[in-house]
């Protein structure tokens, strides 16, 4: 029965992703740029003699929110397979399909279009980044059970 609620809240992420990339470009644009303005803000009020170019820091958060995103899913889906007993790495495949998916809606969206790069430097490596981390705790853990 676990399982089912992990299945669940893999697809509800997957869903999630697909919401934030039907969103417009200009709502999806400013709402990472107010973000980026108030962290220029806070690190300029704690070191004024550093001037972080808004363009460039609003560039790095929304790559940034694209890897992490896809990190948190592969983390999802790799611990539901898990709970199925199937590969870890089957999650490789689900999350570039996924990616490859959310990128194309993007071109349904208004002021939005599908991208390649984000799919592919972005969104699958984040997927990677999520499956490994889940690899490395279980390695972690069977070495703690071994000693």
């Amino acid at each position: 029965m676990k399982r089912f609620g992990f299945l669940l809240i893999s697809i509800s992420l997957t869903f999630a992703v697909f919401g934030f990339s039907s969103q417009s470009g200009e709502t999806s644009g400013s709402l990472s740029l107010q973000i980026a303005q108030s962290i220029q803000n806070i690190v300029q009020s704690l070191i004024p003699s550093i001037h972080l170019d808004l363009i460039i820091l609003h560039t790095v958060l929304r790559k940034t929110a694209h890897v992490l995103e896809y990190a948190v899913l592969g983390i999802s889906y790799a611990v539901t397979l898990l709970a199925f007993k199937k590969s870890l790495w089957i999650t490789l495949p689900i999350g570039l399909g996924i990616a490859l998916i959310d990128e194309g809606l993007q071109s349904f969206s208004i002021e939005r279009g599908p991208s390649l790069i984000d799919a592919l430097l972005f969104d699958f490596p984040g997927i990677i980044l999520g499956t490994f981390f889940v690899f490395l705790i279980l390695k972690i853990g069977s070495k703690k059970n071994v000693s």
